[in-house]
């Protein structure tokens, strides 16, 4: 799906992301059975202000979501994900771990 924002220092970001959910059951010895699910995320395209951004990778600033863009002379740079669009994109597993 592609997601579309404004950074608050107005950037503009488009990126292509593809979230998938894979689940399996362990069946114990006893016959108890225990569900599990893994999340995997995927930018396959991304820009900022047209500009495309090589191998974007999902990380945290200071506890938000973000996506990491490469460096910027030494520093590395980083754009924040909205709330909304990272609702999205990790609410479900978010929930699921917190049972």
């Amino acid at each position: 799906m592609q997601y579309i924002w404004k950074t608050t220092a107005g950037a503009e970001v488009k990126a292509d992301i593809t979230v998938e959910r894979f689940g399996g059951k362990t069946t114990y010895p006893d016959g108890s059975e225990a569900h599990f699910y893994r999340w995997a995320r995927t930018i396959s395209d991304m820009t900022v202000n047209g500009q495309p951004i090589e191998n974007p990778t999902f990380t945290k600033v200071n506890g938000a979501d973000a996506i990491c863009v490469g460096r910027v002379e030494q520093t590395m740079a980083f754009v924040l994900i909205p709330d909304e669009i990272a609702e999205e994109l990790f609410g479900e597993e978010r929930r699921a771990n917190q049972n």
